[in-house]
């Protein structure tokens, strides 16, 4: 008998959980096992009751939430507990009963290749339900031999061995995820990631986190040997409980940005990113797989297919994705590049995120594959495909396909319509490519928003339950040998160029050593002023690395930049430039802002594909690069016999007379001229293109064009009034970019940009705008005495200025090219000495005093110039005090410095590559610094309103933004309401009547107060974005009384949810207030009311 867990070992007439007890099964120090039987069911389970001297009343509620998390989970190395509960003073928990079993034969199977993995990958499905290896409290258990007696288990070097890898840690077998990358190399050596490949740098050095069970038996039991035939018919919960472990999480850090990484049981790769907005997010997944599977016969399927996850799920019907993320006020789309596909749900509200991921879970595995739904995705893709062909694109494609003949990058050309074969492929085929492809283990869910962990889990709560899938095929393919080949292609200028297959990306330090060589010779021009064009490929395989020149000294110019290459012709202050833009190739990119050039997406690619290190590592690398390994990595892979001579022959005839009239035409010469290198008919081209009047879409496209062209030919004013034009259209960030380095060229007298970055093709540099990089970092400075509009720094005041005062009008000229709007007067700057508190810098709009404090960083300093010199630009157009005349209300007089400040520092932002969101948390826990908070909401919050407002309607909405400023904060916190005319709703609630009161004020505290109200106590705070969202609208009252000073505040939410939770918690924020003790709300439908009283002193 034991009597301490209140039941008899027989269990005769016992019932519990529903069931009757059949019979007793084993024992342990703190549990007995049953067979029990519930009613209506045939087959008889296991019961497992813990008595009331195991675990105490505080762990009982965990165990039982726990075995209720289990019972959700659904793996075949999961022992799935079906039930659990607790009653009188019992808890138990119902397993699968399994009959004739015994204890040595379930330990041989585990010793199965298969069985080990399922086991680990049990534990993994478990790891994101916050389980642990043993319920807290527990001791650890015994368990039951021969008539019931209980085992211990074995200890020292009997309990656990790991099998030893060959770095020396044990190597757990991740259920086929850990070798994909051999498969995908053939023989080449995988290449390390972080806490994939190398145990040593993972959580546990030098030993793996998990057991492997090859060696021993799980955790709970004891030695086969041991226990010998002992006859069990329960398989208890040691195993399921051995597996319980907390999933690990790594980190990748790339330039100022943290990754937060989990790796789930089925391979895929789950990543989030904090980048500083609340309440707004962003996901894409990226399948690691682009054109590169193609072959000649089906080029265009993985575009095809890209377009065929649009087709619908039965869930989601064809098009309803797109319309659920419209209407959540976010934006849906997708593209395929040469090694990846990504698709994205950008900007969501932050509450909607698991709905969004549920959404990208269920088109991963469970399309419908309508034949009609697939036809009209196919029929877009036609469409698309002729819109966005041009000849940079059938040069890059013959290129490949003379390199590759018709594999890999190389599968094949387009036809004479721009088209790929795509459109004419089947269904069939489409859904074989998706079948192939598109699995857990062959992709990466990246969140890029608040609360990295949190959304870890939300990934794995989405994806976890769907299959590993296979093992994606290898796509290696051969390059062609060295040799000679000559191309006719409808071009009106011969060209030639010297094409080398460099490096995979996984021989890193080579690939790194060829992308800066072409960064050395980036300035190379022939001698009639056009570029050498030399570069790099960025593919993840073995990739291209081009010198190629067009016309009639095309040779002459080639040899000249090969000698350069091979000589090292290049001094060290090159060398430095050179590697500081390599650097900066990944930590210059906006996360999200812009949903086709964004970091997270690249560092999703990379971690997909195994190369998660490459990003890591590439600042270090690029360090050790010297003179030494420069050549030397030139000759290794640039060598004579290695090279492929490619001579283009031109079809075209050489360009004579009248441009033609028709939009196509002179579209196809503009195009061709430019790929021909016949720039001032390119130029003439695309000038006529802009009277035919086009869209904005191409007009934007034209004048980034005429920019680009006239750059290179050395006309920098045209380039400048080209690009400027472009921007009046739409802030389209390439043009910006571009319109940068211009801007920084004409300031050095014409000098080529030394910090700018070139761009790093997949196949061949183009000028067009969706090729080229996006954020840059901070251009030098320089030393040009006037800004574009004459207008300069005349003068400093106060204390000694520093060295980099100097650069005080270059700062006025890059002001006036980001914003498009000139200074109408002369600056000067006063210098005060270091403070400890106060601002930093300040502008007095009425006495147009402008100061800045010597205090912070150098890179400091001169971030606070440039902010408070545009504050001035401001006030030269806008007139501040005018502006803060017209805020009648505190709730309109906040939200207009959020547009004032909001705008400062976006050009701090975007100049000085500033990621101000990185400073702008809240803290979760701990006392709220209110002026922190204030801060955040002026310069945070306005950042992101301007940046919306902008990306919506340009610089021109911009201006009328300050014209018709944002009333309210609600306005500023969602920038979409502010665009389509929102207002507050109206609240007519009188004050109350109080004996001897005095009303002092009638205000709306809008939703910044509400924020600040609950962001007040540690326990309200993280529920303050959300209700604050769903106000509508407000009126506070403040009375003088007798007692104190009195509060009746009315809210107006959007939903009664909302109302009801405010209701809820708003006392408890109340209570954070000094000196307040009581209060009270009541819910009237949507509207609540709050009252409280801060009390007089003493």
């Amino acid at each position: 008998m034991r009597a301490r867990l209140g039941v008899s070992s027989a269990g005769e007439g016992f019932r519990l959980g529903a069931g009757q007890v059949l019979e007793f099964v084993a024992a342990g120090n703190y549990d007995v096992v049953y067979r029990v039987r519930r009613a209506g069911e045939a087959n008889a389970r296991a019961i497992e009751v813990l008595g009331d001297a195991a675990p105490s009343e505080q762990v009982r509620p965990r165990l039982v939430q726990e075995a209720r998390t289990l019972a959700r989970r659904s793996h075949p190395g999961i022992v799935r507990r079906q039930d659990a509960g607790a009653e009188r003073g019992l808890l138990w928990f119902v397993m699968v009963f399994l009959a004739g079993s015994n204890l040595a034969d379930l330990l041989r199977r585990a010793r199965s290749p298969r069985r080990a993995g399922d086991r680990l990958g049990g534990g993994g499905a478990l790891r994101g339900a916050g389980l642990r290896q043993r319920p807290p409290g527990l001791p650890p258990r015994r368990r039951a031999g021969e008539g019931g007696a209980p085992r211990r288990r074995p200890s020292g070097p009997d309990r656990l061995r790991p099998r030893e890898g060959p770095t020396g840690g044990a190597r757990p077998d991740r259920g086929g995820a850990a070798d994909r990358h051999s498969a995908r190399q053939g023989s080449r050596a995988a290449p390390r990631s972080v806490d994939r490949h190398a145990p040593e740098r993972g959580p546990f050095p030098g030993r793996s986190p998990l057991p492997v069970p090859d060696r021993s038996p799980p955790v709970g039991y004891g030695r086969p040997g041991f226990l010998g035939g002992a006859r069990v018919t329960a398989l208890l919960c040691g195993l399921a409980a051995s597996l319980t472990l907390l999933s690990p999480i790594t980190t990748l850090r790339v330039g100022e940005h943290v990754f937060h990484r989990r790796t789930l049981p089925n391979g895929l790769e789950a990543l989030a990113v904090d980048d500083g907005q609340d309440e707004r997010v962003t996901v894409f997944t990226v399948y690691a797989v682009g054109t590169r599977a193609e072959t000649e016969e089906v080029t265009g399927l993985a575009h095809l297919t890209e377009h065929a996850l649009f087709t619908g799920t039965p869930t989601t019907p064809s098009g309803a994705h797109d319309a659920r993320i419209e209407a959540m006020g976010g934006e849906s789309n997708a593209y395929t590049r040469a090694d990846y596909t990504a698709y994205y749900a950008h900007r969501i509200p932050a509450a909607r995120l698991e709905e969004v991921l549920a959404l990208e879970a269920d088109r991963m595995r469970n399309l419908s594959w309508r034949k009609e739904d697939f036809l009209h995705e196919r029929e877009r893709l036609r469409v698309e495909e002729q819109h966005s062909g041009n000849a940079d694109l059938q040069l890059a494609a013959r290129r490949a396909y003379a390199v590759w003949a018709g594999r890999g990058y190389g599968a094949g050309v387009f036809d004479e319509h721009g088209n790929s074969r795509g459109p004419k492929l089947s269904l069939a085929q489409a859904r074989a490519f998706y079948d192939t492809w598109y699995w857990p283990r062959n992709a990466a869910v990246v969140v890029v928003g608040p609360r990295p962990g949190q959304a870890l889990d939300a990934i794995e709560r989405a994806f976890a339950q769907l299959p590993a899938g296979p093992r994606p095929p290898s796509l290696e393919a051969p390059a062609l040998g060295a040799g000679e080949r000559t191309l006719e292609v409808p071009l009106s200028r011969p060209r030639l160029e010297w094409v080398w297959v460099g490096p995979a990306l996984g021989e890193a330090e080579d690939r790194l050593a060829l992308l800066l060589l072409a960064e050395l010779a980036d300035d190379l021009k022939a001698e009639d002023g056009a570029p050498i064009e030399v570069w790099q490929g960025g593919r993840l395989g073995p990739d291209l690395f081009v010198v190629g020149a067009t016309g009639s000294q095309a040779t002459r110019e080639v040899e000249k930049a090969y000698a350069f290459l091979r000589k090292g012709e290049w001094s060290d202050e090159a060398l430095a430039r050179a590697k500081k833009r390599l650097r900066d190739d990944f930590a210059s990119l906006p996360l999200r802002a812009r949903p086709y050039f964004s970091l997270a997406v690249r560092v999703a690619t990379l971690v997909a594909s195994g190369h998660a290190d490459y990003a890591v590592e590439l600042p270090a690398r690029v360090d050790a690069l010297d003179r030494a390994r420069l050549i030397a990595a030139a000759r290794r892979w640039l060598s004579p016999e290695r090279r492929l001579v490619l001579r283009y022959r031109p079809t075209a005839a050489a360009p004579s007379g009248a441009l033609p009239d028709d939009v196509p035409s002179l579209r196809k010469v503009a195009e061709r001229a430019e790929a021909s290198g016949d720039y001032p008919r390119a130029i003439a081209a695309y000038e006529k293109l802009l009277t035919k009047r086009p869209g904005r879409v191409n007009t934007v496209i034209y004048r980034y064009q005429l920019g680009a062209l006239n750059r290179r030919l050395g006309h920098l004013e045209e380039a400048r009034r080209q690009l400027l034009a472009g921007l009046k259209v739409v802030e389209y960030p390439a043009l910006r970019e571009l319109l940068e380095q211009v801007e920084a060229q004409i300031a050095r007298g014409g000098a080529p940009e030394p910090d700018a970055p070139s761009a790093r093709p997949e196949s061949r540099p183009s000028a067009r705008p969706e090729s080229k990089p996006s954020a840059r970092p901070e251009s030098r400075p320089s030393a040009r005495p006037t800004s574009p509009s004459g207008h300069r720094l005349v003068g400093t005041e106060g204390a000694p200025p520093p060295a980099w005062a100097a650069e005080g009008t270059e700062v006025m000229g890059r002001l006036e090219a980001w914003r498009g709007l000139p200074f109408t007067r002369d600056l000067v700057v006063e210098f005060l000495p270091e403070r400890k508190d106060g601002p930093a810098g300040w502008y007095e709009p009425t006495t147009k005093r402008l100061v800045v404090t010597l205090r912070g960083s150098e890179r400091f300093g001169r971030g606070t110039m440039l902010h408070e010199m545009f504050h001035a630009l401001q006030d030269q157009h806008y007139d501040l005090v005018r502006l803060h005349e017209g805020a009648k209300t505190p709730e309109a007089e906040r939200a207009l410095r959020a547009l004032i400040e909001g705008e400062a520092m976006l050009a701090v932002q975007e100049l000085m590559n500033y990621d101000f969101a990185r400073h702008a948390k809240i803290p979760a826990e701990g006392e709220l610094d209110v002026e922190r908070f204030e801060k955040v909401f002026h310069y945070g919050s306005g950042l992101q309103f301007i940046r919306a407002v902008r990306e919506a309607r340009g610089w021109e909405g911009v201006r009328a933004a300050f014209a018709h400023p944002p009333r309210t904060t609600a306005e500023v916190f969602h920038p979409e309401r502010y665009l389509r005319g929102w207002h507050p709703a109206r609240i007519d609630e009188p004050p109350p009547r109080l004996p001897d009161s005095v009303l002092l004020e009638s205000a709306a505290r809008g939703e910044y107060g509400l924020r600040l109200f609950l962001s007040r106590s540690p326990r309200t705070r993280p529920v303050a974005v959300e209700l604050g969202g769903a106000l509508r609208g407000d009126l506070e009252h403040r009375l003088l009384t007798p007692e104190g000073e009195a509060h009746r505040w009315w809210l107006e939410f959007s939903d009664a949810r909302s109302a009801d939770r405010f209701a809820a918690v708003a006392p408890e924020a109340v209570g954070a207030l000094p000196g307040v003790r009581r209060a009270e709300a009541e819910r009237h439908g949507t509207r609540v009311l709050l009252r409280w009283l801060e009390p007089n002193g003493p």
